[in-house]
């Protein structure tokens, strides 16, 4: 007989709200409030975003400062930039890793290009020491080939 998963309890009531919820708890959260960043224990208490705090808030007639918004709204977007960035960041560094790895399939530290590998697991192929022989037109050159 296979385990049945167990179940995990739901997250406080307030996570779970809707806004029409969340503003008629708030009425009776405002009263018990004693702290001064509001907007801030507001998104702590509810589990939303700032700006959405701070737009609830003002619709219950709290008053929210303009430069408090400007500020929020200049640090929302600085966020969204620095993630974004880091995004590339890791996406670059990722492909120059496959990148870095597709080119050691084909070569190691004493082979310049692997043709195959035997029977037993060891690499055959172009030597490092070979490869300068070579000329870049892929022409052998005489002293590669023995001719001079």
């Amino acid at each position: 007989m296979a385990r049945t998963a167990k179940k995990r309890a739901l997250p406080p009531r307030r996570w779970r709200m809707k806004r029409a919820a969340r503003l008629a708890s708030a009425r009776a959260w405002l009263t018990t409030h004693e702290g001064k960043h509001i907007v801030r224990s507001y998104a702590r208490w509810f589990r939303v975003d700032h700006l959405c705090a701070a737009k609830e808030l003002g619709l219950l007639g709290v008053p929210v400062e303009p430069a408090y918004l400007v500020r929020l709204h200049r640090t929302l977007e600085a966020r969204v930039i620095a993630n974004t960035e880091s995004r590339a960041r890791g996406l670059a560094a990722a492909e120059e890793l496959e990148r870095e790895l597709e080119g050691d399939l084909d070569a190691d530290e004493h082979f310049a290009f692997i043709a195959g590998t035997t029977s037993g697991g060891a690499h055959y192929g172009v030597p490092h020491e070979r490869e300068l022989d070579i000329h870049p037109d892929g022409v052998g050159s005489s002293h590669a080939c023995g001719n001079g």
